[in-house]
């Protein structure tokens, strides 16, 4: 594991937990997972007891397979923007930057939006966050949520924001 993982994986995820409620998930999906260092972690803060780990670099997912990352957990090679999942079959979506690098944002949006399911929560970083983990991606701009206007505004924890999907019918 490089620093950043090994940061990611053992400090940065109990943070994330205390600062956004993250609560029980059934069923957990990490975007852009990469080595799927986050994956124990994420599993052990919400007792889910499926996560799956999608990332569009097959090497990385090997790699997390060599690494043993893969034993407990399902590694998927996809693209944000059309993940091989059910509508409605998500309790928790974790990215950890990912949606700030998709180069069809308001796709990715909407494949999000399909598969959390009703009062599922996307977490996700905030411009801060990437402004720090990688400068050059202010340049890209933020994320532009009217594709996904069943994904509300949630918790904010200056580093991390939250989004609770809500039925049209029920947005006021």
């Amino acid at each position: 594991m490089t620093w950043r993982d090994r940061i990611q994986a053992g400090v940065e995820i109990g943070l994330l937990s205390r600062l956004i409620p993250l609560g029980h998930a059934d069923r957990l999906l990490e975007i852009g997972c990469g080595y799927g260092n986050a994956l124990s972690a994420l599993a052990a803060v919400t007792r889910a007891r499926t996560v799956i780990g999608t990332d569009i670099d097959e090497t990385a997912l090997h790699t997390a397979v060599e690494w043993g990352n893969a034993t407990m957990f399902s590694l998927v090679a996809a693209d944000a923007t059309l993940l091989p999942l059910a509508d409605n079959s998500i309790d928790l979506i974790v990215d950890f930057g990912t949606l700030y690098h998709v180069r069809d944002q308001p796709r990715a949006l909407k494949e999000i939006q399909r598969v959390l399911r009703d009062g599922g929560m996307l977490v996700h970083e905030t411009r801060l966050a990437q402004a720090l983990a990688h400068p050059s991606s202010l340049k890209r701009g933020g994320i532009d949520w009217s594709a996904a206007p069943e994904l509300q505004r949630g918790a904010s924890a200056g580093l991390w924001s939250a989004r609770r999907r809500t039925p049209r019918t029920l947005q006021v």
